[in-house]
């Protein structure tokens, strides 16, 4: 009797564990979920600046090798394409949020373009200083690879102009009437007075022949 009790209440020990711990796997408790932390690229280039020089605009860029060769690494090797540049020129209203962003069209210049000047892991590229206008303008750089795969994360700056203001036009007036009574010049804008102004030169001998007069 005794025998037969054991052996029944080791029996319910065993399945009772056996229950526990398919419970416990089915909830996972094992390991507890964790996000994987999204892995960032690394710039292939940092120190992307613009900046006036004389009447031309310099982009200069500073190149990560080590960072550039791995990123092309994880790429299908090609050997008739190479890793390009895409500079792009944008304007914007001053003052205007919402105003829509002129895009004028990008520059593709390759990695091994003679157009960059190179200084070490430093590149130089130049263009044509903009017209003075009322915008601020901005220029966007991204780096490409084989493919057009995106390298590098697109870099925005702005481009501020040294002491440039914009170039005054020439107005355009028409005439809409004319008073010689009053000696007025009437335009669209408003009036304009006629006042006759003798214009003396400054030098002594003139001076004197005005007096004797």
């Amino acid at each position: 009797m005794n025998y037969f009790f054991t052996f029944n209440l080791g029996k319910f020990y065993f399945f009772s564990f056996l229950f526990c711990c398919g419970w416990l796997v089915s909830c996972g408790l094992r390991t507890s979920p964790h996000n994987l932390p999204e892995v960032i690229p690394k710039s292939t280039f940092t120190n992307f600046k613009v900046q006036q020089r004389d009447q031309r605009i310099r982009l200069s860029l500073t190149i990560n090798e080590t960072e550039r060769k791995n990123a092309l690494m994880k790429l299908d090797d090609d050997l008739d394409q190479q890793d390009y540049f895409l500079i792009q020129e944008q304007k914007l209203k001053i003052g205007c949020r919402d105003c829509e962003i002129e895009k004028m069209p990008a520059l593709r210049i390759l990695f091994s373009s003679d157009s960059f000047i190179r200084q070490g892991d430093n590149l130089y590229y130049y263009l044509e200083l903009p017209q003075s206008d009322l915008k601020i303008h901005q220029f966007q750089v991204s780096h490409f690879g084989p493919g057009d795969e995106i390298l590098s994360p697109v870099k925005t700056v702005k481009f501020r102009q040294s002491n440039r203001f914009p170039n005054v036009p020439v107005p355009n007036l028409h005439i809409v009437q004319i008073e010689d009574e009053k000696k007025i010049i009437r335009f669209s804008f408003g009036k304009v007075f006629l006042k006759k102004i003798t214009v003396v030169d400054d030098e002594p001998d003139k001076l004197l022949e005005q007096k004797k007069d």
